[in-house]
């Protein structure tokens, strides 16, 4: 099982802009550990008699084509946002310069 060091997780909340603590370091490198776990045992399924993923676009697909359906205008669309600018929506700055 892959066992993942507080420094990566310290890297990793860098990275994401996080600032977290002791505690919380510990608590998100145990949750980390256990999904490349169960990640880990999901390599070890035998996939080798199950047939290949066939997209709407193969032959013997039972997915149906992709065709438009009911539109709404951007009026609506753009209703329950809070701020917006002519036909766009305003967010807050989320990246330094």
């Amino acid at each position: 099982m892959a066992t993942v060091t507080p420094e990566e997780i310290r890297e990793l909340a860098t990275l994401a802009r996080l600032s977290l603590d002791d505690g919380e370091v510990e608590q998100f490198r145990a949750q980390l550990t256990d999904i490349l776990g169960y990640i880990g045992t999901l390599r070890e399924v035998d996939v080798s008699g199950v047939p290949e993923f066939l997209s709407e676009r193969q032959e013997d697909s039972s997915l149906r084509e992709d065709a438009p359906g009911p539109q709404f205008s951007s009026e609506t669309a753009l209703s329950s946002a809070p701020n917006t600018r002519g036909r766009l929506v305003v967010v807050p700055k989320f990246k330094e310069d």
